[in-house]
């Protein structure tokens, strides 16, 4: 399973020209495809935090808006009353490179009411 999901990453055309040759470069390694791609990255208590790079276990613009998906989601179920922080204790993440906040505020903001 963790191999289709390497396949269709590989194929896809990424947003983020860095992962491609990153993708490129595991291909025929088991071990590391295994390790980027058979479990996604979890949201913990100390926030979402991974390895920066290419793959579901691993922090990119992907994963991060597929969290704020979820996030947005969520006030959406609330209601909209509900509000979420960057500096709260939930959203505690560090600063990651600007080529994350455009699509994910973009993303955030198209689900609100």
């Amino acid at each position: 399973m963790y191999l289709d999901e390497y396949k269709r990453w590989l194929a896809a055309d990424l947003e983020d020209a860095d992962l491609k040759p990153e993708l490129s470069k595991i291909e025929g390694n088991d071990e590391e495809i295994k390790d980027r791609f058979a479990v996604a990255l979890k949201f913990g208590t100390a926030g979402l935090r991974g390895v920066l790079g290419a793959g579901t276990n691993r922090m990119n613009i992907y994963v991060v808006r597929q969290a704020t998906q979820g996030l947005a989601n969520w006030v959406k179920t609330q209601g909209g009353s509900q509000t979420a922080s960057a500096s709260g204790r939930a959203m505690s993440l560090p600063r990651p490179p600007p080529v994350f906040w455009p699509p994910t505020a973009s993303r955030c903001a198209s689900m609100m009411p």
